[in-house]
């Protein structure tokens, strides 16, 4: 279960080869941010630089460029998923390279990230759970990232196996909207609220 941002297309690689060719596009993409935000100004090129930092720097505009360059971040995650020898796979590839999250059953990114993880390890979210269950641990997921800043409240959810993808109606969205408010309603407005000590 994905939870928007990523579509389903066809697999015409493996979900390795995918993985290190979006690892490589980033790599590409952050040495062109590199090229022209950094070196134009200077009509510098990668190779230069590479040979300055070889050697003692003593010009500090060059000094802070380098710096500038170390420390250049494309803050930027893909979440990938698919299937790879009949096994289910999750990793996340950054500039810096990916991490696998297959072991573990379930993983998010972006700004709700930690809410999101969360919530599911709180749901005890396994890959032994029924499909049903799953969808809602990860629709309650999503909601609760929504307290996060960039967390955009319209939600999509995909359900994919080899053979198809799915995506999840409105009609099915809003019957997970409903159990979700109504799982905070009795929990806030519970009548054992009433039997704590304190009001004894």
């Amino acid at each position: 279960v994905v939870n928007s941002y990523l579509r389903c297309f066809p697999q015409t690689k493996s979900f390795s080869d995918t993985k290190k060719d979006i690892y490589n596009n980033f790599l590409k993409v952050r040495e062109e941010v590199i090229d022209n935000q950094l070196l134009k100004k200077f009509n510098l090129k990668m190779d230069e630089i590479k040979k300055i930092v070889t050697s003692e720097i003593k010009n500090p505009i060059i000094a802070k460029l380098i710096e500038s360059i170390a420390k250049l971040k494309l803050e930027t995650s893909i979440l990938l998923v698919g299937f790879e020898d009949g096994k289910a796979k999750i990793s996340e590839i950054q500039e810096v390279g990916f991490a696998d999250f297959t072991d573990i059953h379930f993983h998010a990114i972006g700004s709700g990230q930690v809410q999101a993880i969360n919530t599911l390890l709180f749901q005890n979210q396994s890959k032994k759970d029924n499909l049903h269950r799953t969808i809602y641990n990860v629709y309650k997921a999503k909601r609760n990232a929504e307290v996060s800043s960039g967390v955009g409240v319209k939600t999509d959810i995909l359900v994919f196996s080899e053979e198809k993808c799915e995506e999840l109606s409105e009609k099915d969205l809003e019957v997970l909207s409903k159990i979700y408010d109504d799982e905070l309603e009795r929990g806030r407005n519970s009548q054992d609220l009433n039997n704590l000590s304190v009001f004894k």
